[in-house]
């Protein structure tokens, strides 16, 4: 056992994410959708396949997988609330 507490880890993250959040465009962002071609083509993900983005952030990823799968296929998940509403924003569908 490590120790750490599992409510607190994620009660420091989810503080640290909510103070970054609107920030995220300009550092994280560039970063991971440079990656998102990559990821798709190791996963074998086609036409037609539900996709998670998991930590989707503001929402780039998704936006940028809405160009090429249908919108109604991907659902983004965030532990920031803030992020959400802006990548509800950015990414509508």
């Amino acid at each position: 056992m490590s120790g750490i507490d599992p409510g607190a880890f994620r009660q420091f993250e989810h503080e640290g994410w909510q103070k970054v959040a609107l920030r995220y465009n300009g550092s994280f962002a560039p970063v991971t959708t440079q990656s998102i071609e990559p990821l798709l083509d190791a996963a074998r993900v086609r036409k037609g396949t539900r996709i998670l983005d998991v930590a989707c952030g503001l929402g780039a990823s998704s936006r940028s997988l809405t160009r090429s799968y249908s919108p109604d296929r991907i659902t983004g998940i965030n532990i920031s609330a803030t992020q959400l509403v802006e990548a509800r924003k950015r990414a509508p569908g």
